[in-house]
């Protein structure tokens, strides 16, 4: 159902993740001691387990487990990976109250869940970026500007003051997110008191992203 590649990649995901575990765990001389400390082994073991599986999951694999169902979910109902993994370790933390105490529990779910926010974050960061709208009377310079520099395009969209009633054209640009400061220096030279406003994108494709000019993907 997710394809060959997926199918691989989850035998070598599962076997590794097996192999490494008993490896780390009999063979490791490094001992860190929280014990005394449950907040701290909490945030770590949540921060860890996000980055494994994220990288895990940005390359197409699984290991075996809830992440599958997490990988059928996302493709056919849209959810986060992330999302899906807390809500079925929710539940099981829920039945393993039969044997571990509320505070386990507690600590076991501040890990989950800063992992499942970890993991959405690698997946939406692959090619985040971030969206400027400029209100400019100098808008065609900073067009010019950008498309010179920063080698980026730009989208002019109609609009009407609320205030002015009056016509205008708002810039709309998208930029990688160590592209900002750029864009904010050419603005600024060009037209100091332009009105200018940022969003975070989450995921960005196309030409300059993830095409290159000939619509070839990027490597």
């Amino acid at each position: 159902m997710l394809g060959r590649t997926t199918f691989i990649y989850t035998l070598i995901g599962t076997f590794s993740f097996s192999l490494w575990y008993a490896l780390i765990a009999k063979y490791s001389t490094l001992v860190i001691d929280l014990t005394d400390d449950m907040v701290l082994a909490s945030l770590f073991a949540g921060l860890f387990i996000g980055v494994g599986l994220g990288i895990i999951f940005n390359n197409g694999g699984t290991t075996g487990g809830v992440d599958i169902i997490a990988r059928l979910v996302q493709r056919y109902f849209g959810w986060s990976i992330g999302k899906t993994f807390l809500i079925f370790d929710f539940f099981v933390i829920v039945l393993s109250l039969t044997y571990l105490d509320i505070r386990e529990a507690m600590y076991t779910l501040l890990a989950v869940y800063i992992g499942a926010r970890v993991i959405d974050s690698m997946q939406e960061g692959t090619y985040a970026g971030k969206a400027a709208m400029i209100i400019s009377d100098h808008r065609t310079a900073i067009a010019d500007g950008i498309h010179a520099t920063m080698n980026r395009g730009t989208t002019r969209l109609l609009a009407k003051g609320g205030y002015s009633n009056r016509e205008l054209e708002v810039l709309y640009v998208v930029v990688g997110r160590n592209e900002v400061n750029r864009l904010k220096t050419i603005v600024k030279q060009i037209d100091p008191h332009a009105f200018v406003t940022f969003h975070h994108v989450y995921e960005v494709g196309g030409e300059g992203f993830t095409f290159d000019e000939n619509r070839m993907p990027l490597k």
